[in-house]
């Protein structure tokens, strides 16, 4: 939203005053997996959720191309706003809000003499309804985002780069045979869903259907919300929610020790 929480206030303040709509574009909200875990969440099968273990593995064009002058590199807690509130937001989704977080960096690299990255963390996240634990880290070859949503009565794995949430449940069967059912459900959900994806991705080239890509899911989505949404929808859309994202990322970097620039 904003690069200090007193910045967050005064949007929110002027929005207030003009008379203007204010909502943040927490697009990843509206990631079609998550939208598939929360409707399955819905219908009560899974109970409460426990825990959660996310992790946001992802590339940095950035970093690849050497444009050390960059924004995100000019100081660390940079790269905490720009990226890691993606990941917050969508566990602010699921656990109803985020009370602290306790972060550990894990690396850093000097880019140039003096310029610090702090390029991976692991982050405990205390939640309203749940706790989470994050695994954050940018500038990687590989790129995996998801989640795994561990509830009372089963789990769901959720990855948001191939768009595929499959659900596991209890079964009444015993052990041996509810070990066998619930690897052949994950089987035909992740088959059927990576069909569907294909078939999804070939209409939308060939112009013989919308395009359905996760990316313009996610901005559809936000737009939508944003006018027609219902109070659900954009609660973590809310300007006190962006402050919240941005006062938690300057926690974590108050926790490590960054390097005194020379």
């Amino acid at each position: 939203m904003a690069e200090t929480p007193e910045d967050c206030e005064r949007m929110d303040a002027l929005a207030k005053q003009k008379g203007v709509k204010l909502l943040l574009n927490h697009n990843n909200v509206f990631q079609p997996a998550q939208l598939k875990f929360k409707a399955e969440f819905e219908k009560g099968k899974l109970g409460k959720i426990h825990h959660v273990v996310a992790y946001w593995n992802v590339p940095l064009r950035q970093i690849s191309t050497q444009q050390f002058g960059h924004w995100m590199f000019q100081q660390p807690l940079n790269i905490l706003l720009e990226q890691c509130v993606h990941p917050l937001s969508q566990l602010w989704d699921l656990l109803g809000g985020i009370r602290s977080c306790q972060a550990i960096n894990l690396h850093r690299q000097e880019l140039v003499p003096g310029t610090w990255f702090f390029d991976t963390w692991t982050i405990a996240v205390v939640g309203q309804n749940a706790n989470a634990e994050l695994y954050f880290s940018v500038g990687q070859n590989y790129q995996s985002f998801g989640m795994l949503v561990i509830c009372d009565n089963g789990q769901a794995y959720i990855d948001h780069v191939n768009n595929i949430c499959a659900v596991q449940t209890k079964t009444k069967w015993p052990s041996f045979y509810d070990s066998y059912t619930q690897g052949n459900q994950l089987w035909k959900s992740i088959r059927q869903q990576n069909r569907s994806n294909l078939i999804d991705y070939a209409l939308a080239t060939l112009h013989w259907k919308p395009r359905s890509d996760t990316f313009f899911q996610t901005m559809l989505g936000s737009i939508r919300a944003y006018y027609f949404g219902k109070e659900t929808e954009t609660a973590v859309m809310q300007p006190q929610v962006g402050k919240r994202l941005v006062e938690l990322c300057h926690d974590m970097i108050h926790q490590v020790r960054v390097p005194e620039a020379k």
